[in-house]
C-alpha cells in the first residue's frame, strides 16, 4: 500500500485527479502511510479542484471529524456545500448534517454561556436570551432538512431517514414554514446563490 500511494502522490502531481483522491483517502486513514490530516486534506483539495466532488466531501469529512469549534464546523459546511453546488448528493447530505453540528454547537455553547452568565452573576438567564438560543439552533436545523430534502429528491437514503425523524423533532408548524421555504430555497440553489 505504500508503494501504492507514492505512486498515486506522483500521478496526482501530474494533474490525475482520482491519484489525488485515493491518496487523500489513504492519508486520512493512514492506510500504507501514516496517518497524516494535512496531507490528506492537500490531496482532496486537488482531487476537488481537478473537478472530482468527492474531494470536497472529504475535506469537509476531515473538518467536521476533526471540528472543535464552530468554525470549523462553518469550514466543513462550506467544502460541503462545493461538492452540493457541483450535484454531488453526498455533499448534499452532508451540508445537512453539518448544519445539525452547527445547530448542537450553537446549543452547547449556549447553554454553557448562560450556565456561566447565572454563575458569575447570581441572576438567572432570561426568556429572551433562551428565545435567541432557540432561534439560533432552530436557524441550522432548518437550513438542515432543506438540505436533506435535496438530498432525498437525488436518492441519498441516509438523507430519507433523516428526514422524518428531523420532522418530528422540528414539529408540524416548523416543518410548514420550511415547505413554504423551500421553493426558495431551490431557486437560490439553481442559481448558485445558496
Amino acid at each position: 500500500m505504500a508503494s501504492a500511494v507514492s505512486w498515486w502522490e506522483a500521478a496526482a502531481r501530474n494533474g490525475i485527479g482520482q491519484a489525488a483522491l485515493n491518496a487523500a483517502v489513504a492519508y486520512s486513514k493512514g492506510d500504507g502511510v501514516s496517518q497524516d490530516i494535512e496531507k490528506a486534506k492537500e490531496w482532496a483539495l486537488v482531487a476537488g479542484e481537478s473537478g472530482l466532488t468527492s474531494g470536497f466531501v472529504i475535506l469537509g469529512n476531515l473538518e467536521l471529524e476533526n471540528a472543535k469549534d464552530i468554525a470549523a464546523l462553518r469550514r466543513a459546511k462550506e467544502w460541503f456545500v462545493q461538492a452540493a453546488k457541483a450535484g454531488d448528493v453526498d455533499g448534499q447530505y452532508s451540508v445537512g448534517l453539518a448544519c445539525q453540528h452547527l445547530g448542537a454547537r450553537t446549543l452547547n455553547d449556549g447553554v454553557l454561556q448562560q450556565i456561566n452568565d447565572c454563575y458569575q452573576t447570581g441572576r438567572t438567564s432570561s426568556d429572551t436570551q433562551k428565545e435567541s438560543l432557540d432561534k439560533a439552533v432552530a436557524v441550522h436545523l432548518k437550513e438542515a432538512l432543506l438540505w436533506f430534502y435535496l438530498a432525498e429528491e437525488n436518492g441519498s437514503e441516509a438523507a430519507l431517514e433523516l428526514v422524518s425523524s428531523m420532522e418530528k423533532i422540528l414539529g408540524v408548524e416548523v416543518v410548514r414554514a420550511v415547505k413554504e421555504y423551500e421553493p426558495q430555497f431551490r431557486r437560490m440553489f439553481a442559481d448558485g446563490e445558496v
